[in-house]
């Protein structure tokens, strides 16, 4: 399905997934409606992180489609602005001091879910971001390195607590960080951040496996 995408965007005329206006995936004109607006985030037990835009009307739109479609052209436009925003707040910068060099952990999905889209949309994410990170002199590698042990429920329509309780424990790491490994800052990598659940649990069994946390990107916040 991503082979698939990526060939309609470059080789056949489409419409914008916003304004269904030819011929582009994502026009011009729907794009300058999204304006970064990068903050630091944070939430109660999680590293600190970085936030591009809100997640109104039209970035919500755009996550849909990324999880829904894959699409190449919206994964480039999240990870702009999500280097932009890394840019604005100097963490581009900071990470040049540690040695250059990054591992992006992209939130996992459900086994089940990815059977069915062929793709896990955070994995997407992360590799546009690695790209772009790669231009600016910083040596990102993408790790998905992280699973889900045991079956979950969707997060969407649950509150706080039921959030917490879905995923409490739920994931694994895939195996524990080598001395050397464990010296690379890791930034988590998610489309949206809600209550932080699935960023706090990711970080809680990366940790356990020996891995150096040190933040998380995503493209929207919720306020």
């Amino acid at each position: 399905m991503v082979f698939v995408n990526w060939f309609l965007d470059v080789w056949l005329p489409t419409k914008c997934l916003l304004c269904a206006n030819p011929p582009r995936q994502l026009c011009e004109a729907c794009q300058s409606l999204i304006a970064t607006r990068p903050r630091l985030v944070s939430r109660p037990g999680l590293v600190g992180g970085v936030a591009a835009v809100d997640y109104r009307a039209d970035a919500k739109a755009l996550v849909h489609h990324l999880k829904v479609l894959g699409a190449g052209s919206v994964s480039k436009f999240m990870a702009r602005h999500i280097l932009d925003s890394l840019e604005r707040l100097q963490v581009i910068e900071a990470l040049r001091d540690l040695r250059g060099k990054a591992y992006l952990v992209p939130v996992p999905s459900r086994p089940e879910i990815t059977r069915v889209r062929g793709f896990v949309p955070s994995v997407l994410l992360a590799r546009r971001l690695a790209r772009c990170l790669r231009e600016t002199g910083v040596v990102a590698q993408v790790k998905p390195i992280a699973r889900l042990g045991r079956q979950v429920r969707d997060q969407a329509g649950l509150n706080r607590q039921e959030r917490e309780e879905n995923l409490n424990g739920a994931m694994r790491a895939t195996g524990p960080a080598t001395p050397e490994d464990s010296q690379v800052p890791v930034w988590l990598v998610d489309d949206v951040i809600t209550t932080g659940a699935s960023l706090r649990e990711l970080q809680r069994c990366l940790l356990g496996a020996g891995w150096n946390v040190q933040g998380f990107v995503t493209f929207a916040e919720t306020l």
